[in-house]
């Protein structure tokens, strides 16, 4: 189970003092960043030749939490694009071999072991206007984080600090 948190923008966040994976000695701060679509509009490129073009309109938070140094690596190799990419790269270098069935498994069990290991970490899930959300994997070290963080209120899902 994760617990999911709303943080204000306009408050700077509180970590508890350990990585935030396993809560031993940090060595650095991992900078988590995360952009959230939050709106598609068309507009005129020019009042003379009317000429439509999208706008895609977003929010950017990135968050900065405190890693150990085995945990700054798995941070940095289990990141979802990443995991695509290796996915697909591995696809691609195999093809001659796609009847073998222990190939495709091995890349099925790297992908769903680099998921499982990303999932064990900090997650932003969305931006918004006055927050973002994140989520912490069950464990002392998320009840010090909300404590730290005063997240008392729920809305939703959603544990929320007070303005």
């Amino acid at each position: 189970m994760r617990i999911y948190f709303g943080i204000l923008n306009s408050r700077k966040i509180k970590w508890p003092k350990g990585c935030a994976w396993c809560n031993s000695e940090p060595t650095r701060w991992y900078k988590y960043r995360k952009k959230t679509m939050q709106g598609i509009g068309l507009t005129i490129l020019s009042p003379f030749l009317p000429v439509p073009a999208a706008e895609i309109s977003s929010r950017v938070a990135s968050v900065s939490y405190p890693v150990c140094y085995l945990h700054n690596i798995l941070a940095h190799i289990t990141k979802p694009i990443r995991l695509v990419m290796a996915f697909l790269i591995f696809n691609i270098i195999t093809v001659p071999y796609q009847n073998d069935i222990i190939l495709w498994l091995c890349n099925l069990i790297i992908a769903s072991l680099g998921y499982y290991l990303w999932r064990r970490g900090i997650i932003v899930h969305k931006v918004y206007e006055k927050h973002i959300e994140l989520s912490i994997p069950e464990s002392k070290y998320a009840e010090e984080f909300m404590v730290l963080n005063e997240c008392h209120s729920i809305h939703k899902h959603v544990l929320i600090q007070e303005e």
